[in-house]
């Protein structure tokens, strides 16, 4: 493998973690990696990880040893702003506090950002690679002081100005601000302007979908501009292996959900159409974090066929995964939703909404259904075609499978990574 180590190579930087890693070994792989930076990682080097694990509850100690990629050589690991990057995980954990949490991680990326920028001047790259909401203080000073070193933006979610016209169509709609509720900073003009200002810095976007594109060229970006690179799957985590325990036709539908349960997701519009439906006809379980105090549990929380089970390991998720029929996600906003790759390779059928970025991978009533964001009749109406038709939903799993199976992340890492080389280097 021919590596850049110290000239004219892309360097790679997430203040967190989300996919960077894939994207970093992708561009190893490829020969173009210089360095990837970030603010915690698990490294053996590190002092302060290996300092405050002493001090971080169980729960940050686990999510801080999540930060190390196997695959990534340390000599391309470099740490920018560490014992800040620790604080960030503790004050995600601290209840009742978003908007500190917020305005410390703007302050935090900012910093993180200028550091970043000033590694890639001083070591001659051509390229920086930063994640959406995080990339704004990193452009703009390579902008000003390097225009010649490449802005890459990619876009793990749709862009939160497109984002905000979708929540305000669906307050409309529910007669419910419970999204606004939710998402308030996406009404700050201070943070609209902040996150306008990293795309119109970038000279190139990463895409996982065609819903991400359309809200990057929303800004008027040209086709030219955009890298398609859809996101990929582990099969061997996620895999019946050969077993699938489909519930019996006589019995309920059994639907499954998988994330946050909050107005993003689409919950309200779930929820209130679940509990209209019977539950000798259809089941609903999610699995994911919810506040029990929250409007949407303490409303639904009671209905016979609606099940909150609340967060749950692997080996538990993949046996909901296996006794499941339908997976559904009704998603406001993504931007190539997982557990819909997750799901899919699980060999079940997904309902989803046309702002998932999985419906990319949809055929109607083939291997899913795909219905409009916020429309509770098309929904009601893929449920209940999917409760009447058994033996078809079946189907629609098996070949849900196949559909995923060329997914995987070494393909992501081959495509993103060629798709990136012929924008910086012409290729």
């Amino acid at each position: 493998m021919n590596t850049i180590k110290d000239d004219n190579g892309i360097v790679v930087a997430h203040p967190g973690k989300q996919h960077s890693f894939e994207t970093a070994v992708g561009l190893l792989e490829a020969g173009v990696l210089q360095q990837y930076i970030t603010t915690v990682y698990n490294s053996k080097k590190s002092i302060a990880m290996r300092f405050c694990k002493i001090f971080l509850n169980k729960n940050d100690t686990k999510k801080a040893e999540t930060r190390y990629c196997a695959e990534l050589p340390e000599e391309f690991i470099s740490q920018k702003c560490e014992l800040l990057g620790l604080v960030g995980l503790v004050l995600l954990r601290l209840p009742g506090n978003k908007n500190v949490y917020r305005s410390y991680m703007v302050w935090l990326n900012d910093v993180f950002g200028k550091a970043v920028a000033k590694y890639a001047i001083r070591h001659n790259a051509a390229a920086v690679i930063m994640y959406d909401t995080t990339a704004t203080e990193c452009f703009k000073y390579l902008k000003q002081k390097a225009p010649h070193i490449k802005r890459i933006l990619d876009m793990s979610i749709a862009t939160r100005e497109f984002a905000k016209n979708i929540y305000e169509r669906d307050i409309e709609i529910s007669k419910s601000d419970l999204i606004r509720r939710e998402n308030e900073y996406i009404w700050n003009k201070k943070y609209l302007d902040i996150y306008r200002e990293e795309i119109q810095d970038a000279d190139f976007f990463l895409s996982s979908s065609e819903f991400v594109k359309s809200s990057i060229r929303y800004f008027g970006i040209p086709e030219e501009k955009i890298i398609m690179a859809p996101y990929g799957v582990n099969s061997e985590k996620f895999t019946t292996n050969g077993i699938k325990m489909k519930s019996e036709e006589s019995a309920p539908l059994h639907l499954l959900f998988v994330g946050q349960v909050n107005a993003r997701k689409g919950m309200h519009h779930l929820l209130k159409v679940m509990s209209q439906l019977n539950k000798d006809d259809v089941t609903l379980t999610l699995v994911g974090p919810v506040d029990k105090s929250a409007e949407l549990y303490k409303k639904y929380n009671s209905v016979e066929n609606i099940h909150f089970v609340g967060y749950k390991v692997r080996d538990e998720l993949i046996q909901l995964y296996c006794s499941a029929d339908v997976f559904v996600l009704p998603s406001l906003c993504e931007g190539m939703a997982m557990v819909g790759f997750e799901a899919m390779s699980m060999e079940l059928p997904i309902i989803c909404t046309t702002n998932t970025g999985i419906n990319d991978l949809i055929n109607d009533y083939v291997n899913g259904i795909v219905v409009e964001a916020s429309n509770e009749d098309e929904l009601k109406r893929a449920i209940q075609w999917c409760i009447n038709h058994r033996k078809e939903v079946q189907k629609m799993g098996v070949a849900a499978k196949q559909s995923v199976k060329d997914y995987t992340w070494k393909h992501y890492r081959k495509q993103m990574a060629s798709e990136v080389k012929r924008c910086v280097y012409k290729e």
